[in-house]
């Protein structure tokens, strides 16, 4: 895996005016879901209602272009992530046929050690044959001051804006993992 977006989830995926799942049977869509595949019996049905009502359709499509344009592989850094093992997250992705493109998740780590940042820079520690990244997120007070350059701020959604932004770091910026930590 030689290039990575580091992916949260609300803000980017799910713009914050999206809460449809509220307004839905939950229940019935899971059992429709569980038919099809009984692992999706083993999800909250609040995040599969948020998966199939909320996340923003545009958005996976300028993902899904983001990813093949450059063969990068996802890894959440979402707080998505906190209570869902990898299997479940790929199986919330699988509606958007990115399942196969979600490679990983970062370590856990509380805001008083570094936040998502840390583990992002873990993550970077762990696996140094990543050349290219980048990270998607709608909350840049991890990044602005330290690193601007491997954020797309993504205010709301994952937009076209945002994704040419995207797309010329992932093109043109060449952070090593020596760069990243040592500049």
């Amino acid at each position: 895996m030689k290039r990575v977006v580091f992916l949260d989830i609300d803000g980017v995926l799910q713009p914050d005016r999206n809460h449809n799942r509220f307004e839905n049977n939950l229940d019935e869509q899971k059992q429709t879901w569980g038919r099809i595949n009984p692992d999706y019996f083993n999800l909250d049905e609040w995040d599969m209602g948020a998966t199939y009502f909320d996340w923003d359709l545009d958005a996976f499509d300028r993902l899904r272009k983001l990813l093949k344009l450059h063969d990068a592989k996802i890894v959440i850094s979402s707080t998505w992530h906190t209570n869902k093992i990898l299997h479940q997250l790929r199986l919330l992705f699988n509606s958007f046929n990115l399942d196969d493109y979600v490679a990983d998740v970062t370590i856990i780590l509380d805001f008083s050690r570094g936040g998502r940042l840390a583990e992002i820079q873990h993550y970077l520690g762990t696996y140094p044959e990543i050349e290219k990244f980048v990270t998607l997120d709608d909350y840049n007070g991890y990044f602005e001051d330290e690193f601007p350059d491997i954020l797309v701020y993504c205010p709301d959604v994952l937009t076209t804006k945002v994704l040419k932004k995207a797309n010329k770091l992932l093109k043109y910026a060449y952070i090593t993992n020596s760069k990243f930590f040592h500049g």
